[in-house]
């Protein structure tokens, strides 16, 4: 009887390991869930929120079936990591929507410049986007700073700094929500390490085309990622890096017109 309670004991480890193997848990969590919708949805956070922040899922849910993308905690290649998630698109053959915000928006340009042709990936929604990683001069020194506080009060602080222009009246809730929506200090710290090494080996991505479509919503105030120069991208007049907090309406619908 014990040798069989140990044989059961070892199937049960060897199917969580196999489990584990195969959606790659240590880099990044799939919400796997059975659904007929058309369309796949990678939603990428950015480097500070979980996908909580989000207030447009629900417009994405009518799309597609949404599978949220989590950062490891510990030290990962931002090229690596796109390549496992583009071997996982594959491996399903299922047609694929990439959202993401900030550095979301870099990782699912990462992403796309995998594909050789869209055969899969249909369409990119990118807000905040950046296609070479590289923050501004103003935002680096907020960075630096936010390293160096000691209070909970003194980070909030330089984070609204970061996201909204000076004269943008912060309401409780948007508070709360960057509050209470935080990742962890380990991953956002893991993500900063990435992608210092990734900017040294890499050219803007969004030079490659591989004829995917994809469109771009920016803040004309955004002091994080500079504006690109692109006739293709939607401007938000007094909009800053924090337009998903500032401006939901207009994220909402721009959301809902890229995705018909």
């Amino acid at each position: 009887m014990r040798q069989i309670k140990l044989l059961y004991l070892f199937l049960i480890i060897l199917f969580i390991s196999l489990i584990k193997t195969y959606y790659n848990i240590e880099h990044y969590t799939f919400s796997i869930l059975s659904s007929s919708k058309e369309y796949d949805i990678y939603l990428f956070p950015s480097s500070m929120f979980t996908n909580k922040i989000y207030d447009f899922r629900s417009i994405l849910e009518k799309k597609g079936n949404i599978i949220d993308i989590n950062y490891p905690s510990n030290t990962f290649d931002l090229d690596k990591f796109a390549s496992d998630i583009y071997d996982k698109i594959k491996n399903k053959n299922k047609k694929c929507i990439l959202v993401g915000y900030s550095f979301g928006a870099l990782m699912s340009n990462i992403v796309n410049s995998k594909f050789k042709n869209n055969e899969l990936l249909k369409k990119i929604l990118l807000i905040s986007n950046s296609c070479s990683g590289n923050v501004t001069d103003k935002a680096m020194n907020i960075y630096k700073d936010m390293s160096n506080v000691k209070s909970e009060k003194e980070q909030l602080n330089l984070i609204y700094k970061l996201l909204f222009p000076e004269d943008f009246s912060i309401t409780d809730v948007i508070k709360n929500k960057i509050k209470n929506n935080q990742l962890s200090p380990q991953i956002q710290q893991s993500i900063g390490s990435a992608i210092g090494s990734w900017i040294v080996k890499n050219e803007k991505i969004c030079l490659l085309d591989n004829k995917v479509k994809t469109v771009i919503i920016h803040g004309d105030k955004d002091i994080v990622y500079p504006i690109e120069n692109n006739p293709e991208i939607t401007r938000v007049k007094n909009a800053g890096h924090g337009i998903i907090f500032q401006d939901l309406e207009i994220i909402n619908n721009w959301i809902e017109k890229s995705l018909k």
